[in-house]
């Protein structure tokens, strides 16, 4: 998902990882729905510790920024943690109901959520037709059962709002993002300069607006 990035030109070592059931990495069949947001957050750090990454930062996306969390959690040498178009807030009663609807949904029709759900991510669909057809591709591939369990496991995970963020926790959000970007309840707990937003970007804000995130990334990761 990061290849319009381009991030090889932040000028600093990445790797990108497969979550279990997304991209190359096998589902396993996890099926611990109340600690699956760990569960994730250690097949991380196992590849972490694969290639001998001991201080690093990290930076997730939607889902992957509530792993992102847990990673943080885990592991203290992670240093700067960047959660985009993510938030560390509990979903509200409604938004559990509807995660457990799609769970039921995808098992009864993967294919017609897919096709309805990845174009509601952007902000505006008809200027990202290709990037669509190809998420839409990837995303079909995935097993249903990994999609139904991590809908669930996003529902049931955490409550961070309790939790004080510590200067090395930063938050990018598109202003147009209609998941997340107009969340503001637990922004009250981040300084201004920890907050940034992305112009005319929708929830996939590294497709819509992939030069100012890069230049954001820069700067974070400059800090």
């Amino acid at each position: 998902m990061w290849d319009a990035l381009s991030l090889e030109l932040l000028g600093t070592s990445f790797i990108c990882i497969d979550l279990p059931g997304h991209g190359a990495s096998s589902f396993n069949g996890l099926i611990n729905v109340e600690k699956g947001m760990e569960e994730l957050a250690y097949a991380v750090v196992e590849v972490l510790d694969s290639l001998n990454i001991h201080d690093f930062n990290i930076v997730g996306h939607s889902l992957g920024g509530y792993v992102a969390l847990e990673v943080k959690r885990i592991r203290r040498n992670c240093k700067k943690l960047v959660l985009l178009n993510s938030n560390y807030g509990e979903d509200s009663p409604a938004k559990i109901v509807d995660r457990k609807r799609i769970a039921s949904i995808v098992k009864k029709s993967k294919s017609l959520f897919i096709q309805k759900a990845i174009p509601s991510l952007f902000s505006n669909p008809s200027a990202n037709k290709n990037e669509i057809s190809d998420m839409i591709a990837s995303a079909l591939k995935i097993p249903s059962e990994a999609i139904a369990w991590t809908s669930l496991v996003m529902a049931s995970r955490k409550k961070w709002t309790s939790l004080k963020p510590s200067k090395d926790f930063y938050m990018i959000q598109g202003t147009l993002d209609h998941l997340h970007g107009n969340r503001g309840t637990e922004f009250h707990l981040l300084d201004k300069n920890q907050i940034f937003k992305i112009d005319n970007a929708g929830h996939m804000s590294h497709i819509e607006n992939p030069s100012e995130l890069k230049r954001l990334l820069k700067q974070i990761l400059e800090l």
